[in-house]
């Protein structure tokens, strides 16, 4: 079939566009191929886009007529399909990817305007190559135009609002805003709004004229850097209770263990705010490193502040003008502290450790015990620090975890009733495990002081304890070794010896 010179050249073009179109769009595939969901969905995209435009360009040529004159509407679709799809393909590969390796990128609101004009300019060229004369359409082009533009004035402003914003940054993709009293992520800037996304899974959608003309408080940035967020969380205690030492227990809550969402530069900080009301008030200040996660962080803050302040002694404050309008009675306080107490005298007295102390001596150690509750994640004690006394566990689970080139491991988990550090308590000896909280847990701890007391009463005490510590060991190293029972013996009445001096040394007597 012999084509006129119009029809030919323009299959010439569609051809070599199909060709060319098809290698990149694979160059495409090849270079983004694992680079996530988005790209994925634009890569489909623009193959459906490919391939309905050589589909078009095919029935084109089946379907030309020599005959017919005037507008020919299956090329000019072809053709515009064509741009469509080259600006697809540039915008991917150029203006995305390749842009991408070198860690600069194109706002895409100016991406889709250069699309749309590649459109307008290639529909204008494909009409005058049809015969059209698009110069006798420029004044009515010109009137409409102006029609046109004072209608869409305010989705011209939006426009130029998204380029703008785009262009010099003030606000990002990832940003947390508050405009105008609506506060949320952005998760989108298009041509005509922006979309914040909140923390109760809502999207608001917001003009980008008024988000341009509004006062913004961009959260988590400042210089133009991103940074973490300063967070208060605020206390009252009572004048009894030392600021020092205060803020101090405060800062430790946070430092001695990470909490999750809490950064560690800038560092937290405390401070005195105020001494009214018949109480200080404190601002525990920290910084928020996870912006989606503000409430629930304040939260796991403010409960290692409380489990910290109760292990101190130290209770919130009302302010002077509220009060208790009710009490528990004085026989019911004392019920309450009896039965703590034998509480307490059942978990001692189920101990092999202290199997040879008497009744009395058992109630004395009892009422020696501090309470001591955890928040969960926080440590009971740490891997290499000083020791010098015991914890009981009343209620909760721990985690016993060794540190080993670098890293911790679990080698069990302990749940109430369970006791650990008695080798602490007896010699002194440094703690070779950390035992982390896994919920609530609330401890009993004995410490070197009461206990020392009594085995100055009772210095026998020292032989017994040595035994049992020096049995447990032996067992341990049994386990072990796949020792037989006369080396476990033998290893038993070694450590039997060396313990017994040890506690000897460490409590400064000898017996």
């Amino acid at each position: 079939m012999i084509m006129p010179p119009f029809f030919s050249t323009w299959w010439d073009t569609q051809a070599a566009m199909a060709v060319t179109f098809t290698a990149l769009w694979l160059l495409l595939f090849l270079l983004a191929k694992g680079l996530g969901v988005q790209e994925a969905k634009r890569l489909r995209f623009l193959g459906v886009l490919l391939a309905l435009q050589i589909l078009l360009g095919l029935a084109a040529t089946a379907a030309y007529d020599p005959a017919a004159k005037g507008f020919r509407a299956l090329p000019f679709l072809a053709g515009l399909l064509g741009v469509g799809v080259g600006m697809g393909l540039f915008n991917s590969l150029v203006l995305g990817l390749l842009l991408g390796r070198f860690q600069r990128s194109v706002p895409t609101v100016l991406r889709q305007v250069l699309s749309m004009l590649a459109l307008a300019i290639g529909a204008i060229v494909m009409l005058a190559h049809q015969g059209l004369d698009v110069k006798a359409l420029l004044p009515t082009g010109a009137v409409l135009t102006a029609v046109v533009g004072l209608a869409l004035q305010q989705t011209l402003g939006n426009l130029i609002g998204g380029l703008s914003i785009q262009l010099d940054k003030s606000v990002r993709v990832g940003d947390w805003v508050l405009v105008e009293g609506l506060y949320g992520r952005v998760s989108a800037i298009r041509w005509r709004s922006s979309t914040l996304e909140t923390n109760d899974y809502e999207s608001i959608v917001v003009p980008n004229a008024q988000l341009l003309a509004a006062k913004l408080l961009v959260r988590g940035r400042r210089g133009g850097e991103e940074t973490a967020w300063r967070r208060w969380v605020r206390f009252r205690l009572a004048f009894s209770a030392p600021p020092a030492e205060v803020i101090q227990l405060a800062l430790q809550a946070l430092r001695a263990e990470p909490v999750p969402g809490v950064a560690t530069d800038p560092s937290p900080d405390c401070i005195l705010v105020s001494m009214e009301d018949g109480t200080a008030q404190y601002a525990l200040r920290y910084w928020l490193s996870d912006l989606v996660k503000d409430d629930a962080t304040d939260s796991a803050v403010r409960l290692r502040l409380f489990y910290a302040l109760r292990r101190a002694g130290f209770d919130p404050a009302l302010p002077s003008h509220q009060v208790t309008l009710q009490q528990p009675s004085p026989e019911g306080q004392q019920a309450e502290a009896k039965a703590r107490h034998e509480a307490r005298e059942r978990a001692l007295r189920g101990m092999e450790l202290f199997a040879k102390l008497k009744d009395e001596e058992l109630s004395g150690l009892a009422g020696e015990l501090r309470e001591l509750p955890y928040a969960p994640g926080e440590s009971l004690c740490r891997q290499g620090e000083a020791a010098d006394s015991l914890y009981i566990l009343e209620h909760g689970r721990v985690s016993v975890q060794v540190a080993s080139d670098g890293s911790e491991r679990e080698v069990a988990q302990l749940g109430s009733g369970a006791f650990f550090g008695e080798m602490g308590l007896m010699t002194g000896e440094p703690r070779n495990a950390t035992v982390r909280a896994i919920e609530h847990v609330q401890a009993l701890r004995l410490e070197k002081p009461a206990f020392q007391r009594l085995l100055l009463r009772r210095p026998e005490l020292a032989e017994a304890i040595a035994e049992v510590l020096a049995g447990r060991r032996a067992q341990l190293e049994q386990t072990r070794e796949s020792l037989d029972q006369a080396t476990r013996e033998s290893r038993q009445r070694q450590h039997r010896g060396q313990l017994l001096e040890r506690i000897r040394d460490y409590f400064g007597y000898r017996g």
